[in-house]
């Protein structure tokens, strides 16, 4: 039997158009930044990215 799979999938509302720049792109990357080693340290994910657009921010872990 093989062990179940898992995904972390971040969405972050974004304010001010449809890709966030300055300050708040730099919040959502601190904040996968603190996310990612307990995460990791879970065996539940690996960081697989960032995708900006459409108002919001998604960090995906596969």
């Amino acid at each position: 039997m093989s062990a179940p799979e898992h995904a972390v999938i971040d969405r972050y509302p974004l304010t001010g158009g449809g890709f966030a720049e300055g300050q708040e792109r730099q919040a959502i990357y601190d904040l996968a930044s603190c996310l990612t080693e307990p995460i990791g340290a879970a065996d539940a994910a690996g960081f697989d990215g960032h995708e900006f657009g459409g108002e919001e921010a998604v960090r995906l872990g596969l």
